[in-house]
Parts: C-alpha cells; structure tokens; sequence
C-alpha cells in the first residue's frame, strides 16, 4: 500500500485538519528544530492547494481581493494576481483570548493583533495603500 503525500490528502481533508496541520507546522517553522523544513513543506503544500481552492472566490476589499474566511489557517490578499498581504488565524476564540488574527503586508508582520477579520481587512488596504504610494 502506497502512502500519500500531504498534498495529495488535501482535498478530502476538513478545513479544521489543514488549520491543525497549518497551525503546528508553522510552530516547527518559528520553532527552526529539527522539523522546519518538513513544516515549510507542509506549509507550501497547504498554500498551493487553497490557493487553487478559493482562486476564484476571491472578494475586492479596498485596494486587494481577498480569499473568502473559511476558518482556513491564511487568507490571502491579492492586488490583482500578486499575493500582497495574509491573515494568519493563529488561535481559536476564546473568552480569555479575543485578537487572535495576524496581519502581515509586503513581508512585513503588523504588531497588532486583531479580533475580526474585517477589522484586519481594513488594516491591510490602509498599510497597503500607505506603502504603494510612498513607493
């Protein structure tokens, strides 16, 4: 019996399990132990797949487009075809734990954290426009 890939176990898997496996494949990443790379590969394998996934679901948000919010580990945001910007959704809510979405644009990683994706939306057209027209 052959065992299959990550990537070829993606499409029947629930969101939920590529959060889970998102989730503790970026730890390994951040963590640079001895599972870093196999955690970037993970990673890699996830973003292709959803990329494709919600390729043409994505919705104008100001300046960028973005992936619909399905619980899915990153939503990313477009300027046209380009990837600009991501929402990380690092944890679930909690009543202790409120701001649990992760901003970064052009490579960098806003320090806020944010509660709503919409808010976090918000955040990325006005840091995008922001750093494009001062370009």
């Amino acid at each position: 019996m052959q065992v299959k890939t990550l990537a070829e176990r993606l499409q029947t898997m629930s969101p939920q399990k590529r959060w889970e496996i998102a989730r503790r494949a970026t730890q390994w990443v951040e963590d640079g132990g001895s599972n870093a790379v196999k955690g970037a590969e993970a990673l890699n394998d996830i973003a292709d797949y959803e990329r494709a996934l919600y390729a043409g679901r994505r919705k104008p948000h100001g300046a960028l487009s973005w992936e619909p919010h399905e619980n899915q580990w990153l939503i990313r945001g477009y300027d046209g075809d380009q990837e600009v910007a991501g929402i990380e959704y690092t944890a679930t809510h909690t009543s202790s734990r409120k701001k649990v979405f992760r901003l970064t644009v052009l490579g960098q990683r806003h320090a806020d954290m944010f509660h709503h994706v919409e808010d976090a939306r918000a955040a990325a057209d006005e840091i995008y426009r922001e750093r494009t027209m001062t370009r």
